[in-house]
């Protein structure tokens, strides 16, 4: 709640703030601690800064999602369009951080607008060059930005650095475009920049893998686009679950391995009481998660459906998800569990109300 850059004074509601930490051997300590600004009257109530983030791979570019900042103009601090949401880019030299740039969806004030959540997703590729924001909010149908006819269709922007100018790529939309899609939910680059994947938690689609055409005929059930990048950007792949159902949230949560060849899926709301890999995947329970698994080699084609080894009702597992470079550790956030075990391994029980738990595999 700070807005001066002083810890503690909880001024500002809902302003947010980053906390950059580092490992020396097995030791952490904290290195920085990141504000949206170091103007106070440019951080108003409700920006959500740090809503989402993203390191380079060497660590010395941070990318921080603000869905909630609310300038058109392009001027810090103006609030005419809430939640129409920004991002900033800080750069590591020594222990030092500074700010690069404050990114905004459009140079054009009239096609930014409030509720976009421009921000609420961001990943940036290993050197830091790429980053892709997530605008589940934004509104277009017609590919102009600015249009609002479908409110939550939802978009991804791409920028570029040359550098330290950043420079806006490219403006990415679903191949199916419908309203309360929340295409932009979750973003994640493949290591180069080449390959994104985008999650749509509110597509309508009651179709099952990867091979399949888009309806509308079920609500929120989730789907996964990837795009590659070869010049230009084009969508490679439209992506749903093997056991498609209403409300699953499938596409909450994405992660790329490193060479864009592995993807991980989360669906918090899916409804199968399996444990562990490969269960049954009936859809016989409520909100306890699964994550899905996909492999690309020509085309996409699911791998692995996994479940946590407790699997309990409303858990909502897959709500984050995270691959390793190689594609081979996998870790599932699930920020309901109930257990009241600490550290690793600890009994499985519900003896602790959405205490929440990480799992990994």
């Amino acid at each position: 709640g700070s807005s001066t850059g002083t810890e503690g004074d909880n001024n500002v509601s809902n302003v947010g703030a980053v906390y950059v930490f580092t490992r020396s051997v097995t030791t952490w300590s904290r290195e920085a601690y990141v504000k949206a600004s170091s103007i106070a009257s440019n951080m108003d109530p409700n920006d959500y800064f740090g809503a989402a983030v993203s390191l380079s791979d060497d660590g010395n570019t941070l990318a921080v999602g603000a869905y909630g900042e609310g300038s058109t103009n392009g001027t810090e601090g103006n609030v005419s369009a809430p939640n129409a949401g920004a991002v900033y880019i800080f750069t590591r030299s020594g222990t030092a951080w500074s700010r690069e740039a404050y990114v905004k969806a459009s140079g054009i004030a009239s096609n930014i607008n409030s509720n976009n959540y421009f921000g609420a997703a961001v990943s940036l590729s290993d050197d830091g060059n790429t980053l892709a924001v997530g605008a589940y909010g934004e509104g277009s149908t017609n590919g102009t930005e600015g249009n609002v006819s479908a409110p939550n269709a939802g978009a991804v922007y791409i920028f570029t650095r040359s550098g330290m100018a950043w420079s806006r790529d490219d403006y990415l939309k679903a191949s199916n475009i419908g309203g309360g899609d929340n295409f932009g939910a979750a973003v994640s680059l493949s290591g180069d920049g080449s390959t994104l994947a985008v999650g749509a938690t509110g597509e309508d689609s009651d179709t099952f893998g990867t091979v399949s055409s888009p309806n509308d005929d079920i609500s929120a059930s989730g789907a996964v686009y990837v795009f590659s990048h070869s010049g230009t950007w084009a969508q490679q792949a439209y992506v749903k679950a093997s056991n498609t159902e209403a409300d699953d949230n499938f596409g909450a949560a994405v992660s790329l391995s490193d060479d864009g060849n592995t993807l991980a899926v989360g669906a918090n709301l899916e409804d199968s009481d399996a444990i562990g890999i490969g269960g049954a995947e009936t859809n016989s329970a409520t909100q306890y998660g699964a994550v899905y698994i996909f492999n690309r080699s020509g085309i996409w084609s699911q791998q692995a459906y996994v479940k946590a080894s407790n699997t309990g009702a409303g858990d909502e597992f897959g709500i984050a998800v995270s691959l390793s470079d190689d594609g081979n550790t996998l870790a599932v956030g699930a920020n309901l569990e109930d257990s009241d075990a600490t550290g690793i391994d600890g009994a499985d029980n519900n003896l602790a109300t959405d205490s929440g738990a990480v799992y990994l595999y």
